[in-house]
């Protein structure tokens, strides 16, 4: 019982100490994500987005997707925890509630070519990236 416990606190420092780190990116990562929103301006995030206005997804690494949006939009979705087998390559099998994705939400993990199912994370907030009008 005494090495349950201590093996249950050890695990709690582990995730409060990793949820408070910035993710490490690779710089390959750090320059896709870069490129990607070059010109563009964060807007405030938002707890949800509607369908509608997502279209394919990107994933940059295991800590950011971005979805392209209508107008030249991107939204970037920063996982709180990360996401172990989420890769460039790899997709994300989503059941939105109703018509939206929401922070929290979960999806799957799927490596194409296999047809494997590689695990579940969720989301974060969704961030608008848009380019200033001229």
């Amino acid at each position: 019982m005494h090495r349950l416990i201590s093996c249950a606190a050890a695990l709690a420092v582990l995730t409060l100490t990793a949820a408070g780190e910035p993710p490490t990116r690779t710089p390959r990562a750090e320059a896709a994500l870069q490129k990607a929103l070059a010109g563009r301006t964060p807007g405030k995030p938002e707890s949800c987005v509607s369908l509608s206005e997502l279209g394919s997804q990107r994933i940059i690494d295991r800590y950011t997707i971005l979805f392209e949006g209508h107008g030249g939009r991107i939204w970037r979705n920063d996982l709180p925890h990360g996401c172990p087998g989420l890769a460039p390559g790899r997709a994300i099998l989503t059941k939105p509630t109703l018509t939206r994705h929401c922070r929290g939400d979960i999806f799957q993990v799927i490596d194409p070519p296999a047809h494997m199912t590689m695990g579940a994370c969720g989301f974060g907030d969704f961030v608008p990236y848009t380019k200033p009008k001229p």
